[in-house]
């Protein structure tokens, strides 16, 4: 029997203000992590949103 893994939703929260680096300050996931979002598998998305996650906190870490 074979599991389907479920799609993780979109870290999006609508407040995209990029970095010099190319991330966005409000979901934390890089310009081409964000354009290819729809085009991710399952788990490309889950290491997506967890890379995305740690990005989030490294930045608030940080003064801009």
């Amino acid at each position: 029997m074979e599991t389907t893994q479920q799609e993780p939703a979109s870290p999006c929260k609508r407040q995209c203000q990029l970095t010099e680096c190319r991330t966005c300050m409000g979901c934390g996931r890089t310009v081409d992590e964000i354009s290819g979002w729809r085009a991710m598998t399952a788990e490309q998305k889950q290491k997506c949103v967890d890379a995305a996650a740690v990005r989030l906190d490294v930045m608030g870490m940080m003064t801009f």
